[in-house]
């Protein structure tokens, strides 16, 4: 147990790789056991890896892990765009063994922890994110824990980006998600009032606008600038 997981970083580096894509399908559409009887499944490394640490086998749970983390890796790779990028890549995952196989022991649990492939290939785009130095790692480990607590919707309501004059009542759920998250800001609205000296602003607790917080657009950046 111990090599393997000292050697993820390496695994993970060997499986950036254009045939991902063909092995991921086959997965799905055939099974685990299937692409394993086949061989095909030794060409993405880190998916070897993980098969032998978590000792998959026929059990739904073991198999969907292997799922999820096929889908991380095929995002990864569909985020890169030419092979100066891969090379680049791979180099970054290569550099640093120690510190790369902690974090990848970590995006491993996080993994596990998603129920469905969606999140865990936001998750790859956000480890690009890392991987460029577009955020550090606080940032990268603070937005994939805000990931796991999306609920469906959340993400399509994050990307409106601003929200104006809403009356309290007429804030959904997912809206106060993103707030709870630290995603998104309120600003109170102001009335203007005349007064014998001039004109007022009383604010109005009622209506709101909303907006993205730094945070809230570094996170949906990240996950849109490497579909």
């Amino acid at each position: 147990m111990k090599s393997m997981e000292n050697n993820l970083s390496t695994a993970l580096s060997n499986s950036l790789t254009n045939e991902v894509e063909t092995i991921v399908t086959a997965i799905v559409e055939s099974g685990l056991d299937s692409v394993m009887a086949d061989g095909i499944l030794k060409e993405i490394p880190i998916l070897s890896t993980a098969v032998s640490m978590y000792k998959a086998g026929n059990s739904f749970k073991e198999q969907h892990q292997i799922e999820k983390l096929a889908s991380f890796v095929m995002a990864l790779n569909n985020g890169i765009i030419d092979e100066e990028k891969r090379k680049h890549y791979k180099a970054a995952i290569k550099d640093a063994p120690k510190q790369r196989d902690q974090e990848l022991k970590y995006i491993l649990i996080l993994v596990d922890r998603y129920i469905n492939s969606d999140k865990a290939k936001m998750l790859a785009k956000l480890y690009l994110a890392y991987l460029d130095e577009n955020i550090d790692w606080n940032t990268f480990s603070k937005a994939s824990d805000v990931l796991d607590r999306l609920l469906p919707g959340d993400f399509q309501e994050l990307e409106k980006c601003h929200w104006f004059d809403l009356e309290d009542s007429a804030v959904s759920d997912a809206l106060l998600r993103l707030i709870s998250l630290g995603l998104v800001v309120s600003h109170n609205k102001g009335a203007k009032a005349a007064n014998t000296v001039g004109t007022i602003v009383i604010p109005d607790s009622t209506i709101k606008d909303y907006e993205l917080t730094n945070f809230g657009q570094t996170f949906l950046r990240c996950l849109s600038e490497y579909d």
